[in-house]
């Protein structure tokens, strides 16, 4: 056995700590042109770093997911069948293949 660091999500707020910055002041860039691409970036980052993090099985995928908007599932009848509508439908074929494989590597 040995004791291994244990990968942690990135978050807004975490970058905020350590920019100095608060949650309303990120808000403020974002809200400006100049700072578009900056903050745009940053965003895609983290997104990128819990999405493939909770891929590779270091983060807990169902947390990950449930953040990202990946799992917010609901019933809905149609024409008297029921089908299950999620913002999942929205994302490109490679992103759901990928999320297909945690949830049976999961079990879920």
């Amino acid at each position: 056995m040995a004791d291994l660091p244990k990968l942690r999500a990135m978050s807004i707020c975490g970058f905020c700590i350590f920019a100095g910055i608060d949650r309303q002041t990120f808000a403020n860039y974002e809200d400006k042109a100049e700072y578009f691409g900056i903050t745009t970036r940053i965003r895609d980052i983290i997104y990128d770093q819990k999405f493939t993090g909770a891929a590779a099985g270091l983060l807990e995928s169902n947390i990950i997911a449930r953040e990202l908007g990946l799992v917010d599932k609901k019933d809905v009848t149609t024409n008297g069948q029921n089908v299950t509508a999620s913002p999942l439908n929205d994302l490109p074929t490679e992103a759901l293949l990928e999320i297909e494989q945690i949830a049976k590597k999961y079990g879920k």
